[in-house]
């Protein structure tokens, strides 16, 4: 499993790959996550799970205070998933 920060990493990441899968979260995983991130290791062994906590998608300042951030425990679950 490789944790990436910047954009620019991603970027040089993803330059070998030819065939990825995308799972776009906002941190706090659960069973619902694991499965979508298992199913898309069916198709392919590139996948990339997004943790993106965005405060554009909350009403008030306050939700997105409030919001869980698991980012450990999040990392601890890919790892393990096996996620390459």
């Amino acid at each position: 499993m490789r944790v990436i920060h910047t954009q620019k990493d991603l970027i040089e990441a993803l330059k070998i790959l030819t065939y990825i899968a995308f799972v776009p979260t906002m941190g706090n995983l659960h069973e619902g996550h694991l499965r979508l991130i298992e199913e898309a290791l069916k198709k392919t062994k590139h996948v990339v799970v997004s943790i993106f906590i965005n405060p554009l998608q909350f009403n008030s300042k306050e939700d997105f205070k409030n919001y869980p951030r698991t980012l450990e425990e999040d990392l601890l679950m890919l790892q393990k998933l096996d996620v390459p």
